[in-house]
């Protein structure tokens, strides 16, 4: 039959063996290890639960439980909250509903229930995400972590967290992690909208969020990141290819600002590139035949109705990016062929750095007004070239 068995209130210290389908703690300190051969128990109120060497499968009552597990194969929460720790020795186990998982000593390896998860968490080795769709936020004493796949969106706490991710490719939303590392297969990660200060390694696309972010590539073997307002970007020297992309030029930067846009460090013109995707992309070719129209062109002598990007060969002297880009319009001059509306990008340099800039006429005139120069990318330490732009 079921068999419940109550402990009272003194503490108790007990092993069960098999066929004890329901234990239940009392107001002292209760430590409990379960028989060999497997077993499966419903418990609550329980603080020290240790497996045999069988399959134990343990589901946690619905009051609160706060429980430290050693040798546990299948772990499931109730309807309150549950706090687990992982025993010193370290655990593999299978875990769902519970609220937050504390790991010990060892080297603790946890794979989420199938049917979603959102645990918070620090000292855990590995965590494996099931089926379902896997929230993982971190604790705030900072956490090392490899997320292997199935884990969908991992959040970072105060501390700092450094997480590395499995092999066989993610795709993560992820904010507040200051270090990732991607595995041997294709990585996709999207930031979240605060804004990251992130190194990475081994990513291949890195989807920024609307927040601030600052990447440092420290490894890898080509990034494809997607940038937003105000973001930096620091690339790894060495092969493969870089590539920054631009959905949106809207989503940069404002007309005749001198913030929010791209700042890029190490792109290395000739092997890494610029692509330009969705309404950048649509904005930028504005024939519709699929490649862009270049032209180079000095102050004075970029022709707006026929060119869609342009490299303005009369160097800017002084800053790309001062205020109302003064220095940048000043050596770009009047616009030939104009018409309301007609825009065109226009690659500049000061001899050191480039700039990358899109160029609205919204009067036709010819005159360039502050606010009709939108300032997308400065590419430091490099003069870019016409090759280097490209549609995505």
């Amino acid at each position: 039959g079921s068999d419940l068995v109550i402990l009272g209130d003194t503490g108790v210290t007990m092993r069960a063996e098999g066929g004890v389908e329901i234990i239940v703690g009392g107001a002292g300190n209760d430590i409990v290890s379960l028989g060999d051969g497997g077993n499966t128990v419903l418990l609550r109120g329980i603080e020290t639960l240790t497996g045999g060497t069988g399959n134990d499968a343990i589901t946690l009552g619905d009051t609160p439980n706060t429980v430290t597990v050693a040798g546990i194969d299948s772990l499931t929460g109730g309807a309150n909250t549950d706090i687990v720790f992982t025993g010193p020795a370290g655990v593999t186990m299978t875990a769902s509903g519970v609220e937050f998982l504390v790991g010990g000593a060892g080297s603790d390896v946890v794979t989420l229930g199938a049917a979603g998860n959102t645990v918070i968490t620090r000292g855990i080795d590995t965590m494996i995400g099931g089926a379902g769709s896997d929230l993982v936020i971190l604790g705030d004493t900072g956490v090392t972590m490899r997320a292997e796949g199935g884990v969908e969106i991992i959040v970072g706490g105060s501390g700092s967290d450094i997480v590395s991710l499995g092999d066989g490719g993610n795709t993560v939303l992820l904010r507040g992690i200051e270090t990732l590392t991607g595995g041997t297969g294709n990585d996709v990660i999207t930031l979240g909208n605060t804004g990251v200060t992130m190194s990475v390694s081994g990513i291949e696309t890195l989807i920024g969020g609307s927040g601030t972010d600052a990447i440092t590539v420290t490894g890898g073997s080509g990034i494809r990141f997607q940038a937003g307002t105000g973001d930096s970007l620091s690339l790894a020297s060495g092969s493969g290819t870089d590539t920054v992309v631009y959905s949106s030029f809207t989503d940069i930067s404002a007309l005749g600002a001198n913030t929010g846009f791209v700042s890029v460090s190490n792109f290395q013109s000739g092997t890494d590139k610029v692509e330009l995707t969705g309404t950048a992309r649509t904005t930028a070719d504005k024939n519709g035949d699929a490649s862009l129209s270049t032209a180079s062109a000095a102050t004075n002598g970029v022709n707006i109705g026929s060119n869609e990007l342009v490299s303005l060969t009369s160097v800017v002297s002084g800053s790309l990016t001062d205020a109302s880009l003064a220095s940048f319009r000043s050596a770009l001059g009047t616009l030939t062929n104009s018409s309301a509306g007609a825009s065109t990008l226009v690659l500049a340099n000061n001899g050191t750095s480039s700039g990358l800039y899109q160029v609205v006429d919204t009067n036709g005139d010819g005159q360039v007004a502050a606010t009709e120069v939108r300032l997308l990318g400065v590419y430091n330490g490099t003069v870019l070239s016409l090759s280097d732009i490209n549609l995505g």
